[in-house]
């Protein structure tokens, strides 16, 4: 896995009062970076408690999906130093709230970032995460191109 490949920092919230009750209401990040760099034993045993490769959560976090969520916030707490076991972990995940977390950038990555490149372009980010996405770690998103498909000439 590549640096740039990974998300710029997201933050999540629960809205659902039960959720709230359980989980609280603050904003928690979800960093595609911290869990990469996180240690390798410490990932495994956590994708032994979901039961998926966390690329796997990665992805679905990124298609919005209900998986992918649902292990994208069970890992933002954990990395929050919040642990609730991944069975018994359930929240309305559909009606949790997301964002682009605002990342301070110092000095020196202002110098850097001066001039426009590729990765200063807007970033994809999964439906309903809304702000802007731009970081120097971020994907860039690559033009749809739809090419017309033509039947073979015939030789004569």
């Amino acid at each position: 896995m590549q640096r740039d490949a990974l998300l710029p920092p997201l933050e999540f919230r629960f809205t659902e009062p039960q959720d709230v009750a359980l989980y609280g209401d603050e904003w928690i990040t979800y960093s595609e970076l911290d869990i990469a760099t996180t240690d390798s034993r410490k990932l495994i045993a956590w994708e032994a408690e979901i039961g998926a490769p966390l690329p796997a959560v990665m992805d679905g976090q990124r298609e919005d999906s209900i998986f992918g969520n649902m292990g994208a916030t069970w890992l933002g707490l954990k990395l929050a130093g919040r642990s609730f076991p991944f069975a018994e972990y359930s929240p309305t995940t559909m009606l949790i709230e997301w964002r682009t977390k605002e990342v301070e950038v110092g000095k020196d990555q202002q110098d850097e970032r001066s001039a426009p490149t590729p990765a200063d372009s807007p970033t994809l980010l999964p439906s309903g995460v809304s702000g802007s996405a731009t970081s120097g770690t971020a994907t860039t998103p690559m033009a749809t191109v739809v090419l017309p498909t033509m039947p073979a000439a015939a030789e004569g």
